[in-house]
Parts: structure tokens; C-alpha cells; sequence
């Protein structure tokens, strides 16, 4: 039978390695069991992707450090490791011992086993005399500080394997050992599997699939895109050479010289399968995302694995998967409304500033607000906000397959859902914490009835908002996991019940389509209520049973500027605007608010809580839209301490609403959950007789994060303890780049003497004293 042999290094390496699966390393899953000894360096390292590295001149308590395996002196037989390779059935091809950075030290021959485990959970601790151990490498010599690659003899390449044994013989030292070949495929389906069958990945490594071909791959391999996991940072991913017009390839001379430019790689399946969707990661590549060439970090395809059939068919109703919302995936149906954590991360086209002296990032027109009503039929009204408290429609706590019962349109308005904070006003209990809510969507199609084959279906955290397109098809939201509280921006309707201009709505006697929605608890939600939130506040005075505490300084309340903010309410702020809230007790709802429940009782929109107004002159280009406003502390502002009011600003021709948004993340799936915490300190003023702010009409208030508010009066917006997203909704001429409109915006200042002083509460509304 064919036997072992040793292969040219530059030979594997580029024609071999970048399609091969490396089953041992602990990238993919692979992990290092036990060892007769690591003594100078840790087992752990053999595994590692990276190359080692030199650590020549240094030392620690046992003695020379090197990035690797290394066993005391004087074995007098051999040493082992025993490694499991991450899968649990692998055919092994390859074998690559690498002594780099041991010379004098180096293990001076080596050889290797393999097992197949029954039971490969990784839990059974294997024994090196276990029986079952087969060769697959006979002992063979080693070098110093060098790579040896080995291709297996045709014996060895048959079996099945779950884990190796390396012997060094008799001791010494290896840096890295990798075994690559390919994991078993799965078995496939007989059948078209139904709608509840979870999809897998058909190009994990883990399942056979891997890497055949690529154009390019100057900085980092793709056998990446396969991997696990999002990456560390730009190394872990596919990155290609830049190929511009004129240049490298592309270039005068070059092989593709006139051609389209692109980039392309080419991977193989774990086998036949219907493909339901992909995922495409460009996490840590921010300049150089894959626009013609860039750089990816990880690609899937989520299907299942079918054996071909030429008289199999799918199910007269198809399942779609619930996928994470992102601005891309949404983009033909409307927008996403959220903060991000880097300028570099929100969509292509999209304005970026800093706001509020510094403190805050304003990501400009995320969302459209429209209204194309025929002229006189808006009987209520135009644009408006209003808030909807939904409940929990189901469990979807291991996930669930939905029926699409129903899908409905606004063919003259677009409509944004926003999900709200939680946290609220003392004597109110805030809602149970987390929720996700799920977005259906389709486009029209030419019997101008849903195209069902544009069917999505989208999972959003509560730290995300929608806003469909004006004649979009769309199923009602629904709520999962915890009750939700949304902003509601739309265009005030007709007024008369069922109206087609206001909503067409399609309900089919059969479900259209089945969306299969993952476990709830791939949610990462860190949401947390004010309540549960420590602070270290100074020494207190106690004031009244409403604020929990001002500064020891202010003892003395004959300072004529002290402002001392209250909780925020409807009556307390109607002088200077509207509170977009949720009102479920029906004594503290103002007689004015119009509820209304839905016909299951778990859902109530509270209508016309405040209007969305301006009056720039015609033509001035102003466009109303709505914004994200990533807020953090104000400097200064700090609890228990007085604060300068030192900023005012003012809109003259247009109303500015402010809605605090939730705090979650689908772990792995996209932005990160903002840690909990955070209220809003709301600064206002009547105009005096100079049409400037009157410092003795100057008030203060503290808003929750369930209540958003909208006013136009002078005012700044600052946030206490934590940073906070803040969609804001406002007509404006300028996103301030190139150049602001002055028209949008006056900002007042006062750098001497500051317009009023405020007491900063030293504690949370949510805390008790």
C-alpha cells in the first residue's frame, strides 16, 4: 500500500493548504485533552492558528519561554499529547509538524496515532494504552526549528477518526501541530423535511464543506470565511489585493486588463441541499469592505442537505427562516432605525455628525416619514406619533414555526415602529425585561397582491425600530418574548373605519407561508431596569418624597437661578410640548388620548400624542425623517452635584421629538446591547419679551426611558448615568455636511454667567431612598 511521504513545503502551502480543513485547530473547535507532560511550555499552544512566534530571551519561573509544547528532560521512552479534532468523524490527509523556534530543544523524532470514540463528546477522558490507537504516522525524524509535512499513506487516509495521539520521542519541544483533511458530510434528507426543520450551515468546515478556488488572497486566506464565529479582528478574514482601474491586474499589460473588476472564490458544499439563505459578515473590515475587492469576514448558507431526486418537490407552502434585520437585508422593503457604535458602521449614504457639544453621534435620516393623502381627505390630521403597548403574541422560547395569516398596506403613508426603554416614573411598574418583535414583509406584485416569492422574515431586538415603505405589505408586529412599548410614526387616517386609502389588508383562508423563528435566547439582551442599577451618590439632603436627594451645597435654596428638576408628566409639561407614552390605567389617562385595542386585547395604540409640524418656506429642501441620536453622559452632569445650564437651542420651524429606544442584541448577529441604565434630563424655557430664554421661566425635568417627548420651545436634551439611543424625529434642510442651514437650529450660549444652575438628583427616580 501506498506509505507516507514528506511534500515541499511551498508546494502545500499554496497549492494544497488554502483548501483544506484543519481539523485540529482550535479555530474550528479542536481541543487538547491531557499530555504525559508540558512542563517548559503549555500542550495548549500546538493547537493555536496563529505561527508561533519567538520568545527568545525570555524566561519565567520554570525557565525559557517558547510558543509551544515542551517537556522536562530525561524521558527515557517518549511523550504524548492527545488532541481532539473538531469533528467528531474526520478523514485525515495531512499531518504538519512544526518545530519553529526549537533548535537544541526540538523533539528529535516524532509519530502519530488516531482513534475513533463511539461516544465523541470530548467529556470521555481517552488514555493513551487505550487499544483502539492506529497508526497513522510511523516515527519519522525532525529538524530544528522547521515545518514537516507529511501526506498519509492511503491506509491512514481510509479511516475515521475523532481525536490523535502525537508522540514526541523521546522529549523535547513542537510548536505547532495541524491535521487537515475533511469531516464526514451529513447524511441527507430522503424527503422534503417540514417547515420546522431547523436549517444548518451547508459550507461549515465542520460538515466537508471547504474552500476549492479563489482569484485572490495577497492578505489573508479564505478557508477564513469558513470558520466559526466572527473573528478577532481584519487578519481572520478573506482580503484581496486592491485592483483598481489601471492598477495590478487591471492595469495597462495586466492578465485582466479591460475585464470587469471582481473578486471570486469558490466552495464546495457538505453536499446536495436546497438553499434557504445566506449570511454574509464584514465584522472588523470598515474600509474595506467588499466593494469589487475588500475584504469578508465570514460567509454561510443556511439550507438543508437533500439527496437528489428528480421527482422530490417542495411543499406547496413554503417556510421562510426569520433572519437578523439589517439595513441591507431591509433596504427594498424600508429602513432600520438604530444607533451604531462606530460612524464607519451605519449604512452607505448616511450622514454622520457630532451633536450636543461632543456628547453625542447623530445619524442623520435613517428612517423616510411620508404622506401622499389626496389633498383634503386627512380629516384628523397630518403626520403624527403615537404609542402602542403590545404584549407578548407567543413563546418562542425554542423556537416556533408561524403561520402568515395575514399581510396589510398603507398605499399613502409609511409607518415606523420604534421600540421604547423601560425603565419609568416612581409608582409605575416597568415592563418585564426583554422582547424582540418580528417583522413579515413583501413587495406588491403585478396582480397588485403580494409577491409571495419577496417574502421576508426579519427578527428585531428592542434596540432596533422599522419603518415600512408606503406600499409596502407587512404582517401586524409581532411581539415576542416580553410586552414592548413602540413609538408609532405614521400619518393620521381618513377616519372612517376600513378605509382602503388608510390600510388593504389580504387574509387568506390558508397561511400564505410559515416563518420559522430560532430560540429566543440567541438574544444576548443585557436590558436592564434603572431600578436594579447601583450608583455610589455622596452625602444626601433629602428634599421631597419626588426627588430622592439633592447636593449637601444646596442646603441653602436662596440661590435665585437653582433649578431643581422634577419628574417628568403630561400636565407638568404641557407648556412646552407633548410625552409619547403608554397609558394602561385608565385614571391617569388624560380624557383627550384615544385608545385603542386591538380585537385580542393584547394590544393598544394610544393615537395622536403628538404632531409632527413645520413651517419652513416651499422649496427651502427641508425633509422630514427620522434620526438616532447616540447620547452619552454629559460632562459635568454628574449626580448629587449642580450643573451650569450653559446651552440652549431652539427650532423655529419645526417640532423635535425624542424617543428613547431599547437596549438588546442577537448575540453575534450585529451591534452590541449599550449597557443599562440612563435617564433623561430635560431643560426648558418660555420665550421672555428680548425673544430669548427667560431664566426665571427656566425648568427641569427628569424622562425615563419609556417616554419620549416633542416639543419646540428652547431646550437642550442631556443624559444622566449611561449612553442612551434617542430616535429623534424633525424636519430639517441640512444634515449639517457639507455646511448646517442656520434655518434648522439656534444654538444660544452663555460662557460667562451661565443662564441657571441645576440640582443634578443624586439618585435614580427608580431608586429607593
Amino acid at each position: 500500500m501506498e506509505e507516507h511521504k514528506l511534500l515541499s513545503l511551498e508546494a502545500f502551502d499554496t497549492e494544497l493548504k488554502p483548501y483544506l480543513i484543519e481539523l485540529s485547530s482550535s479555530a474550528l473547535g479542536g481541543s487538547v485533552q491531557s499530555c504525559s507532560d508540558d512542563f517548559f511550555a503549555s500542550k495548549d499552544n500546538l493547537i493555536k492558528p496563529a505561527p508561533s512566534v519567538s520568545r527568545k530571551g525570555q524566561f519565567g519561573p520554570n525557565g525559557a519561554l517558547y510558543d509551544g509544547w515542551e517537556s522536562r528532560r530525561h524521558n527515557p521512552t517518549f511523550d504524548w499529547v492527545i488532541i481532539i479534532l473538531a469533528s467528531p468523524q474526520s478523514q485525515l490527509q495531512y499531518l504538519d509538524i512544526d518545530t519553529s523556534h526549537f533548535s537544541g530543544n526540538e523533539a528529535p523524532a516524532s509519530s502519530v496515532f488516531a482513534l475513533l470514540d463511539s461516544n465523541p463528546t470530548g467529556k470521555t477522558q481517552l488514555s493513551p494504552n487505550d487499544s483502539r490507537w492506529k497508526e497513522t504516522l510511523p516515527v519519522v525524524e525532525l529538524k530544528p526549528s522547521s515545518r514537516h509535512v507529511f501526506e498519509l499513506g492511503s491506509a491512514a487516509r481510509q479511516g475515521i477518526y475523532s481525536a490523535v495521539m502525537v508522540r514526541m520521542i523521546p522529549d523535547g519541544g513542537m510548536a505547532r501541530f495541524r491535521a487537515y483533511g475533511h469531516p464526514l458530510p451529513p447524511s441527507p434528507l430522503s424527503a422534503w423535511p417540514p417547515p420546522e426543520t431547523k436549517p444548518i450551515n451547508l459550507l461549515s468546515p465542520l460538515s466537508s464543506a471547504r474552500i476549492v478556488a479563489c482569484s485572490d488572497a495577497n492578505f489573508s486566506p479564505p478557508g477564513n470565511l469558513l470558520l466559526p464565529g466572527r473573528g478577532v479582528d481584519m487578519s481572520d478574514g478573506w482580503e484581496t489585493r486592491r485592483s483598481q482601474v489601471d492598477r495590478g491586474k487591471y492595469g495597462h499589460g495586466g492578465e485582466l486588463e479591460g475585464k470587469e473588476r471582481k473578486e471570486w472564490v469558490v466552495a464546495r458544499l457538505a453536499g446536495t441541499g436546497v438553499v434557504r439563505y445566506a449570511e454574509i459578515d464584514t465584522a472588523f473590515h470598515p474600509g474595506n469592505y467588499p466593494m469589487v475587492h475588500g475584504g469578508i469576514k465570514r460567509f454561510r448558507i443556511f439550507g438543508h442537505p437533500l439527496a437528489p431526486n428528480p421527482n422530490l418537490s417542495p411543499t406547496d407552502v413554503s417556510t421562510i427562516p426569520a433572519l437578523p434585520l439589517t439595513v441591507e437585508a431591509f433596504r427594498p422593503y424600508g429602513q432600520v432605525i438604530q444607533g451604531f457604535s462606530l460612524a464607519t458602521s451605519a449604512p452607505k449614504g448616511i450622514h454622520v455628525n457630532t451633536a450636543n457639544q461632543g456628547t453625542a453621534s447623530k445619524f442623520h435620516r435613517l428612517g423616510k416619514v411620508r404622506e401622499t393623502y389626496p389633498k383634503g381627505l386627512l380629516k384628523m390630521g397630518g403626520l403624527y406619533i403615537a404609542c402602542t403597548r403590545a404584549e407578548s403574541k407567543m413563546d418562542v422560547t425554542e423556537g416556533r414555526s408561524i403561520p402568515v395569516m395575514m399581510l396589510e398596506r398603507h398605499a399613502h403613508t409609511s409607518q415606523a415602529f420604534i421600540p421604547m426603554g423601560k425603565d419609568t416614573v416612581p409608582g409605575k411598574e416597568p415592563l418585564r425585561s426583554g422582547g424582540a418583535y418580528l417583522v413579515v414583509v413583501a413587495l406588491n406584485g403585478k396582480n397588485d397582491r403580494p409577491d409571495l416569492s419577496t417574502l421576508r422574515a426579519f427578527l428585531a431586538t428592542s434596540a432596533q425600530g422599522v419603518s415600512y415603505d408606503q406600499g409596502v405589505w407587512h404582517h401586524n408586529v409581532l411581539t415576542l418574548d416580553a410586552p414592548l412599548d413602540y413609538a408609532l410614526i405614521e400619518a393620521q387616517q381618513i377616519g372612517e373605519p376600513g378605509h382602503i386609502l388608510d390600510v388593504e389588508k389580504v387574509l387568506p383562508d390558508n397561511p400564505m407561508a410559515f416563518v420559522q423563528v430560532p430560540p429566543h435566547n440567541a438574544f444576548g439582551s443585557q436590558t436592564q431596569s434603572i431600578a436594579q442599577t447601583k450608583f455610589e451618590p455622596p452625602i444626601l439632603a433629602q428634599l421631597t418624597n419626588l426627588l430622592p436627594s439633592i447636593p449637601q451645597q444646596l442646603n441653602d435654596l436662596s440661590l435665585p437661578s437653582l433649578i431643581v428638576p422634577i419628574p417628568i408628566s403630561p400636565a407638568a409639561f404641557a407648556p412646552f410640548g407633548q410625552l409619547i407614552l403608554a397609558y394602561p390605567d385608565a385614571d391617569s389617562r388624560p380624557a383627550s388620548i384615544d385608545a385603542q385595542p386591538s380585537p385580542d386585547g393584547k394590544t393598544v395604540k394610544y393615537a395622536r400624542l403628538a404632531d409632527i409640524l413645520h413651517t419652513y418656506p416651499q422649496g427651502s429642501g427641508a425633509v422630514t425623517g427620522i434620526a438616532v441620536f447616540r447620547s452619552t453622559p454629559k460632562v459635568g452632569l454628574i449626580r448629587g452635584e449642580v450643573f451650569d445650564v450653559r446651552f440652549m437651542e431652539r427650532h423655529p420651524y419645526t417640532t423635535q421629538a425624542f424617543i428613547p429606544m431599547g437596549k438588546a442584541e442577537w448575540q453575534g448577529m450585529g451591534e452590541e446591547a449599550l449597557a443599562p441604565g440612563g435617564e433623561v434630563l430635560v431643560i426648558v424655557a418660555e420665550g421672555g419679551l428680548d425673544d430669548r430664554p427667560d431664566p426665571g421661566k427656566l425648568k427641569a425635568f427628569i424622562m425615563p426611558s419609556s417616554i419620549g417627548l416633542s416639543y419646540a420651545p428652547d431646550h437642550p436634551v442631556l443624559v444622566l448615568d449611561a449612553t442612551l439611543d434617542l430616535a429623534c424625529v424633525e424636519t430639517q434642510i441640512s444634515t449639517g455636511i457639507p455646511e448646517p442651514d442656520e434655518r434648522d437650529c439656534e444654538l444660544l450660549e452663555w460662557s460667562e454667567q451661565p443662564l441657571g444652575k441645576l440640582a443634578v438628583p443624586a439618585r435614580s427616580m427608580r431608586q429607593k431612598l
